[in-house]
């Protein structure tokens, strides 16, 4: 049975709400098999609540080794000036022994983010995360235009869906988002399907 992770950094809960809606909609998808992971934080969980951030205990944590027992990987993570968060940073680095040993190519790949305000690095986070996929041989599949081209404050780019949170997290993911973020986890599971199915 084909197999999809979706492993993810959320400070404010945002890049959360893109996850869960990519599990549905890649749950909708006969025959696939759907585990929803968040990256290990950097910091103490006091720091995280005094920073406003949303802690996720309900989600288990990913280790990477994980990445290698999966058809289809969806990696989301926060832009963070201009690039992918801290968190995702190292756990994709923490990736390397995997790269030494070609532990994930062929697999199939897709990334979304979000961002403080619109237009504030979410595509050059997304390209950071979509350039180590590459690294690892990982066949990268963005957004078909159908999907990419449904413009909002930041529902998607060819890229893979996108939210914008607002600085202090207090903007909610869009219905549109939203469901840009169902329509591609359901687009990664069909082409998972076809690869390895």
């Amino acid at each position: 049975m084909p197999s999809m992770l979706i492993v993810y950094h959320s400070h404010f809960g945002h890049v959360a709400r893109l996850a869960e809606a990519a599990a549905l909609g890649a749950g909708e998808v006969e025959g696939m098999r759907i585990v929803t992971k968040r990256v290990p934080e950097l910091v103490s969980e006091r720091s995280i609540r005094r920073a406003g951030g949303k802690l996720q205990r309900d989600v288990p944590v990913a280790e990477v080794n994980d990445l290698a027992c999966f058809d289809a990987i969806l990696f989301g993570a926060r832009a963070r000036l201009g690039s992918m968060s801290a968190p995702m940073r190292a756990f994709l680095d923490a990736s390397a022994d995997m790269w030494l040993h070609g532990a994930l190519e062929g697999k199939l790949g897709g990334v979304f983010a979000s961002v403080a305000v619109s237009c504030a690095g979410q595509d050059v986070a997304m390209l950071g995360l979509q350039a180590t996929l590459l690294q690892h041989g990982m066949v990268v599949a963005g957004l078909p235009y159908e999907l990419s081209r449904r413009v909002g404050l930041g529902a998607a780019s060819p890229f893979g869906a996108t939210t914008v949170a607002g600085v202090r997290g207090e903007r909610s993911p869009s219905e549109q988002e939203l469901d840009v973020a169902r329509r591609q986890g359901a687009h990664l599971a069909r082409l998972s399907r076809r690869l390895h199915g």
